[in-house]
């Protein structure tokens, strides 16, 4: 027999009546209903922590803490909206494309390409691989194993080039430095831009060390100065204020704003001066002209004078000139003007001394036989 609250082996145990059952089901169901309506509530917050991470809705802004988001196989879409990615410390705040990137010392900076390196803030490394960008807003565009590590500077493509000096850049190329302030290296092979603002363009070991120099392709060139070019040619320099060395090979404008054109081994030494062709010839006197020849000299006093082609011809008084010939000369008499404007055209060993102006063209005649009498 049961009756309310008994049961068969005369246990007596409480039983709950059924609208009491009935009730607590209605109250979970509004629980329920309350914590959805609190997650999806744009006015209202609410969060859940726990194992070390936290998630919290507030607003409009929704944030995940301690853990990542992960998507295999998938697709981020953003529609209408910004992707906004920031850090306060180094680690953070960056976005990293492809494999095997370093960054944790970088922050707020972009990393792309593979094994590439970030140092320091707002940094980029776009492709390439294997580069290095370090320092504050530093730049390397693609290439192989180039590095900028000068305050905003760049290295762009290429091959092992370093752009290192502040606002440089190392541009193509292989093996190139841009060391000095606003020094760039475009293109070419084992070149070096260290003077300020200086520039080497092309070519292979030239050097641009003076400020605001130049140095446009060939082959070991070297423009040491302050505003020095040298253009083309192999193991040429330009080293005084404004000289400029253009083609040839081992040519030297060493005046200050000499120039040394073409041929080989040749000196535009004084201010002024210039040496076009020819092999071994030197203008030492101010706005002196060699062009042409072997072996021509013009003194450093004989200012304004001028050799035209010809071999081991000398000036060395001013405002003379030889033209052709062989070892003619012209040098000073013993009174201070005595050969100024001398001239000599064509022949050999001819020389103009004292106040002889114009001295024989061609070759000189031979001296008189002796007389009979006298052998």
């Amino acid at each position: 027999m049961q009756a309310m609250g008994l049961t068969d082996d005369g246990d007596k145990k409480p039983s709950m009546p059924p609208w009491v059952i009935g009730g607590l089901a209605v109250w979970n169901l509004i629980l329920t209903v309350c914590v959805i309506v609190l997650f999806s509530s744009s006015g209202g917050g609410s969060s859940f922590s726990g194992g070390g991470s936290s998630f919290n809705e507030s607003g409009d802004v929704v944030t995940l803490q301690g853990k990542t988001l992960k998507i295999d196989d998938g697709m981020l879409l953003l529609s209408n909206s910004n992707l906004k990615i920031y850090g306060f410390t180094m680690g953070t705040g960056n976005v990293v494309v492809g494999p095997h990137h370093k960054y944790e010392e970088a922050m707020n900076s972009f990393i792309a390409g593979e094994n590439n390196t970030a140092k320091g803030q707002s940094v980029v490394v776009a492709g390439g691989s294997e580069n290095v960008a370090a320092g504050s807003e530093t730049t390397v565009v693609g290439g192989y194993r180039n590095s900028a590590s000068g305050s905003l500077s760049t290295a762009a493509g290429g091959y092992k080039s370093n752009a290192t000096g502040l606002y440089s850049l190392a541009a193509g190329g292989a093996k190139n430095q841009a060391v000095a302030e606003k020094s760039a290296t475009l293109g070419g092979g084992h070149n070096e831009a260290t003077g300020y603002e200086a520039t080497a363009v092309g070519g292979f070991e030239i050097k641009a060390t003076g400020k605001w120099s130049l140095v446009l392709g060939g082959e070991r060139n070297d423009a040491r100065e302050a505003k020095t070019t040298v253009v083309g040619g192999n193991f040429n320099k330009a080293s005084s204020l404004h000289a400029t060395t253009v083609g040839g090979s081992f040519n030297e404008a060493s005046g200050d704003h000499a120039c040394a054109i073409g041929g080989s081994s040749v000196t535009a030494d004084g201010v002024g001066s210039l040496v076009a062709g020819g092999s071994k010839s030197t203008a030492h006197g101010l706005d002196t002209v060699v062009i042409g020849g072997f072996k021509n000299t013009i003194g450093e006093k004989a200012s304004w004078g001028a050799i035209i082609s010809g071999e081991m011809n000398l000036v060395q008084e001013p405002y003379s000139t030889v033209f052709g010939g062989y070892n003619n000369s012209i040098v000073k008499g013993q009174n201070t003007y005595d050969s100024w404007y001398g001239f000599v055209s064509g022949g050999a060993n001819n020389v103009v001394v004292g106040r002889t102006p114009v001295c024989c063209i061609g070759e000189p005649p031979a001296p008189p036989a002796k007389p009979s009498s006298l052998m």
